[in-house]
């Protein structure tokens, strides 16, 4: 089989055992994305954010002196230290809610790495599909290489008409540029690799794979509504999102009572000493709390959400099974004769016996070329609708 040049040089590098399979290069590549590195930072800075929040205020050290008109009066000054405190129920509340959070943004990392993975698996079957591709048109420029070559010398030595040699380079450009778009294409992609691995070097990645679509068993796709309910990450998220708003809920009512603030005080006057303690009350319930009501909205507003979204997921799970039904059907038909080079042999063998003529072989070889091609997309677009349904796994 002729591989493409761009990838020689990465497999004299490998000297690997074994080459790499789909779902090992796929776990290496959602590894080394740093997506979910940076939101668990940032999910840890809220949490501490929170816990902040729900520490004692400093105490208020407040220093009073003041000066008499006269010496008989003399001069005055106070001394106060007050430590202020909320309801004592609303510190287990906010420990509650912190916790809730906590679970809930881990829920959505863990969502996330989800939407990540089937990301890169995407990338890697267009990665797969574009190998693909490009193998077949590398064996058919070195085909047509073969054949201009041919032409050239046989119309030099006038065994063939110089026409007939135009028409193998006219054929052998457009395999080439064909090729040439391919070639293109598998360089956005590396880009897109690399860009999703933080860098790292595609043809590195890349050098041990050895560029074969995943095998999946479609017997673990969940098809009902509850199935689907219980195994989408998303909607697990969003219920442990409802959960922690429920606690912030919690904590919003009880926010609502009364603030305590308790002090010691010292003046000095008139020669005397006073020594005592002060006593405040905050009464937060005067002013009302609308952030209960946008709590309790925000829940209804996700809860509604994910369950749109079971539904929206489970018409796409019946409408990909469907899809893959019909493709597979159509695999089935190509691969006895498009897997196969005995076509291309009978030809070339008619070709050289003239048989046929030069551009009868290549209407012919044309012809099998596409229904190659054809396959190639068909067994792509299966492989894509596998990649959607791979989701849950």
């Amino acid at each position: 089989m002729i591989r493409l040049t761009t990838l020689v040089a990465a497999s004299l590098v490998a000297g690997a055992a074994c080459a790499a399979d789909f779902n090992t290069l796929l776990d290496r590549v959602v590894a080394l994305n740093p997506s979910d590195a940076i939101a668990a930072i940032a999910d840890r800075a809220e949490i501490l954010d929170q816990k902040a929040e729900n520490t004692l205020e400093a105490p208020e050290v407040e220093f009073t002196r003041v000066w008499g008109n006269n010496d008989e009066i003399g001069n005055k000054w106070e001394l106060s230290v007050t430590q202020s405190f909320d309801w004592p129920g609303l510190y287990a509340a906010r420990r509650r809610a912190v916790k809730a959070n906590e679970i809930a943004l881990q829920a959505n990392r863990e969502a996330a790495l989800r939407d990540l993975r089937a990301e890169a698996r995407l990338l890697l079957v267009d990665i797969v599909n574009n190998y693909k591709n490009i193998e077949l048109e590398t064996g058919l420029a070195a085909r047509m290489d073969s054949l201009e070559y041919r032409y050239r010398i046989a119309s030099d030595a006038g065994d063939e008409t110089v026409l007939d040699y135009n028409k193998t380079v006219i054929e052998r450009i457009a395999v080439h540029r064909a090729l040439h778009s391919l070639e293109a294409e598998r360089e956005v992609l590396l880009s897109s690799l690399s860009a999703m691995t933080a860098g790292a070097d595609a043809a590195e990645l890349l050098k041990d794979f050895d560029y074969e679509y995943p095998a999946f068993d479609i017997s673990s796709v969940p098809v009902t509504r509850e199935a689907i309910a219980a195994l989408d990450p998303q909607a697990a998220a969003a219920d442990l999102r409802i959960k922690a708003l429920k606690a912030a809920e919690s904590v919003e009512r009880r926010s609502l009572l009364p603030g305590f603030s308790l002090g010691y005080a010292h003046e000095t006057e008139l020669g005397g000493d006073f020594n005592g303690f002060t006593i405040g009350v905050t009464l937060p319930f005067l002013y009302g709390n609308k952030r209960i009501k946008s709590s309790q909205l925000q829940a209804e507003s996700i809860r509604m959400e994910a369950e749109n979204a079971v539904t929206r997921r489970q018409a796409s799970v019946n409408a990909d099974l469907a899809r893959l039904k019909a493709l597979g059907h159509i695999i089935d038909e190509y691969t006895p004769v498009v897997t196969t080079e005995a076509s291309m042999i009978l030809l070339k063998k008619a070709l050289d016996a003239r048989q046929i003529t030069f551009l009868t072989y290549i209407e012919e070889v044309n012809y099998f070329i596409a229904a190659r091609r054809d396959y190639l997309e068909t067994l792509y677009q299966y492989q894509q609708t596998l990649a959607s349904l791979s989701y849950f796994n």
